[in-house]
């Protein structure tokens, strides 16, 4: 959630209209405390590695106020052009 806020803010991506999509090809998080939905929350993002087509995003989410992380991990996204629908076919 935090890296496509962050794809949007900076206008990179459009989810409704762009023509570029980033695919979650790996993903990996390590726990370290507990969060209760709907307790408030805030994320630290980083850019770890950019590549020609691909983007590895670092991850920290932290309690409101806390100075530790709850959770950490890593996104990668690669980007292509936006496959288009297919019909299943009926068994």
């Amino acid at each position: 959630m935090v890296v496509n806020e962050y794809l949007l803010r900076a206008g990179v991506l459009d989810f409704s209209a762009g023509e570029t999509i980033g695919l979650v090809v790996e993903t990996h998080c390590n726990f370290f405390a507990p969060l209760v939905f709907p307790e408030p929350i805030e994320a630290g993002l980083r850019v770890a590695r950019l590549g020609t087509t691909s983007v590895r995003y670092e991850v920290a989410i932290f309690a409101q106020d806390a100075r530790e992380a709850a959770a950490q991990g890593h996104f990668v996204h690669v980007y292509v052009d936006a496959p288009r629908a297919v019909p299943l076919a009926a068994g």
